[in-house]
């Protein structure tokens, strides 16, 4: 697969970790990415490893946990 076919997983990506703090959904999510949100579950998690949400929940216990080590 191309770096252009992933090209609205890095854009979700950068939505995430821009907006870590508000309530998302995949909804949301897919919105963001430009398609329904079955088909980016599955383009996601072939790009990343991981569903949105479980990528979503890690990436903001990241941030806690850099937010508690300052």
């Amino acid at each position: 697969m191309t770096d252009l076919f992933f090209a609205p997983v890095e854009r979700v990506r950068r939505y995430i970790d821009a907006n870590l703090t508000e309530p998302l959904t995949l909804a949301d999510l897919a919105g963001h990415a430009g398609l329904s949100r079955h088909y980016f579950s599955r383009l996601f998690r072939a790009a990343t490893g991981d569903p949105p949400m479980r990528y979503l929940m890690r990436r903001r216990i990241e941030h806690a946990q850099g937010m508690l080590a300052d």
